[in-house]
């Protein structure tokens, strides 16, 4: 592949942004250790059906949890998603466990359980979800409702749809932010 010259303002080599992940899904399974440059020659496998989907099952859970950790919009949806996925497609449930489940998240992200989510409930300027700048986004909502998903937490998630804010005219749903 040659080199181009530097874009600042797109990511390199055609990276993928957290906000785009899932419209990405065949670059995503692309992702593996492998795939740096300078990295060597890399052999083909075949591995037979079970070994193939659990290896693909394991390159999305890893590339989501990448997502995760360089983005920082999302990320305790991202990792909640891929705790999941670790534990009830891969059974390799990650060996540390945090302090929190994700109900115990779910609930200091919602903390009147009216369906109203916050990007960070104590910490200013965070802590206003219908901020414009810095209120709860589509960035945070998209992850957090694939997690709420995956979870059953659909009690949590319909009081967040019911509490969306939306048009007069044609009842497009919106972010707490207006996004």
């Amino acid at each position: 592949m040659p080199i181009a010259a530097a874009n600042h303002h797109a990511p390199a080599c055609g990276a993928i942004h957290g906000r785009n992940g899932l419209n990405h899904l065949a670059k995503l399974k692309q992702i593996h250790p492998g795939s740096a440059q300078g990295r060597g020659h890399e052999q083909v496998e075949d591995p037979g059906i079970e070994e193939g989907i659990n290896h693909r099952a394991r390159e999305v859970a890893l590339a989501l949890c990448l997502i995760g950790v360089l983005s920082d919009q999302g990320r305790e949806g991202w990792y909640w998603f891929g705790v999941w996925i670790r534990e009830h497609v891969l059974n390799d449930p990650w060996p540390v466990q945090r302090k929190l489940t994700f109900p115990e998240v779910i609930q200091l992200l919602e903390p009147a359980s009216d369906g109203v989510f916050y990007r960070h409930p104590k910490l200013a300027p965070w802590n206003n979800p219908y901020d414009k700048d810095y209120g709860f986004s589509r960035d945070q909502m998209v992850p957090l409702v694939a997690a709420m998903g995956v979870w059953g937490l659909t009690d949590e998630l319909h009081r967040l749809w019911n509490a969306l804010p939306q048009d007069v005219v044609g009842g497009t749903k919106h972010t707490f932010n207006g996004e």
